[in-house]
């Protein structure tokens, strides 16, 4: 896995957004800023944590699952996404380890009345399990933990605003076919969970879906294969979890059932 990492600092650096092996600030330094950022986006919503995310690989990461979620809020640097699921000391003890104490609604240590905490990683987790090991174990805290080893975690969108949830500005995802078909390209999934409309929508757009999608009997979660960089790879999206009826238990053995159909 270290010629990927490799592979990813070199496209990064070509990018401006990694100099000296630093983390630079996006806004200020990336070959896109001047389409994603002006004066007044970077005076109201730039923010020193605005800065490249490394992807979180598993330590079993063989190609099996990448999971893609919008963008950062409020978060940023290399060691970001890896602090998120692994932990970065005693009042932020990742992902993993919150999932394997049982929690499902993860807030990494910020007090209650700060942030209230999210569903979203701990979903990812009951869906992966149901890709890669055909099991539904929404209870099972050490498959849900142990799950994130098989995994890789991104962001579509490198940029992380200041504001509401971090909402990217438009311009923003014009930026997605820079980075993350590139690391799609390098990181070589087998299949890619998405969970929110966003990713869907750009691959449509550029017309990369090959075939029919296939929808779940209550729409919830559509599948597709992809074709980047001549190679096919399956698609799995699932309604956000914030999103009216993207909470329901039902969408798991919604999942379960499209995924065994003959």
């Amino acid at each position: 896995m270290d010629n990927k990492i490799l592979e990813l600092e070199e496209l990064y650096r070509s990018k401006n957004i990694l100099i000296n092996n630093n983390d630079v600030l996006l806004h200020e330094n990336c070959v896109r800023k001047d389409v994603c950022w002006n004066e007044r986006t970077i005076k109201n919503r730039g923010g020193n944590w605005n800065r490249i995310a490394y992807p979180y690989i598993g330590e079993s990461y063989n190609g099996d699952l990448m999971c893609i979620g919008l963008n950062l809020n409020g978060f940023g640097g290399k060691n970001a996404q890896d602090e998120l699921i692994n932990g970065n000391g005693a009042k932020n003890i990742g992902v993993k380890n919150y999932l394997k104490y049982g929690k499902k609604k993860i807030n990494f240590g910020n007090k209650k009345e700060d942030y209230a905490g999210s569903l979203f990683f701990y979903k990812i987790a009951v869906y992966s399990n149901i890709i890669l090991n055909n099991c539904i174990c929404p209870n099972d805290k050490e498959k849900l933990s142990e799950i994130y080893n098989k995994l890789v975690f991104l962001e579509a969108i490198k940029c992380s605003p200041g504001g509401k949830k971090s909402k990217p500005e438009n311009n923003m995802y014009c930026c997605i076919n820079e980075f993350l078909i590139q690391e799609i390209v390098i990181l070589e999934p087998k299949k890619i969970l998405l969970l929110g409309n966003s990713v869907a929508e750009y691959f449509i757009m550029k017309k990369l879906i090959m075939g029919k999608i296939k929808y779940s009997n209550r729409k919830k979660i559509n599948l597709f294969k992809v074709s980047i960089n001549d190679k096919i790879i399956d698609v799995i999206k699932i309604i956000h979890p914030t999103a009216f009826g993207g909470n329901s238990n039902s969408i798991y053995n919604e999942l379960y059932n499209i995924l065994n159909e003959v």
